[in-house]
């Protein structure tokens, strides 16, 4: 074999990452179903992992008219927000939403 495709092949193996599987959310935890149930501006509710645990943004898209929506942890505290003027520098932690509730 010649050294260039020897070099080729080591790139490609040396190249791939065994990335930890993202935990799965089975369920809304107690207090997000709760939130739910009693506010009727509620589009959606968003997830994604921060260090581990589900953050959950509760979506009812009044960032788009600069209000401010809520980014909640299993306990249902805010833990961050987005929109706004003047957003936290929280907000840039969080990159990719998956959508587990829609109205």
């Amino acid at each position: 074999m010649r050294p260039i495709a020897l070099f080729f092949i080591f790139l490609a193996f040396s190249s791939c990452k065994n990335s930890p599987s993202e935990p799965k959310i089975i369920q809304l935890p107690t207090c997000v179903e709760n939130i739910i149930q009693q506010d009727t501006t509620l589009l959606t509710v968003q997830a994604q992992f921060i260090n581990g645990e589900p953050h959950f943004l509760l979506n009812t898209d009044a960032r788009f008219v600069d209000g401010i929506e809520a980014i909640v942890n299993n306990q249902c505290d805010t833990v961050c927000s987005i929109g706004g003027w003047f957003p936290p520098n929280c907000s840039k932690d969080y990159k990719k939403w998956k959508v587990i509730w829609e109205k």
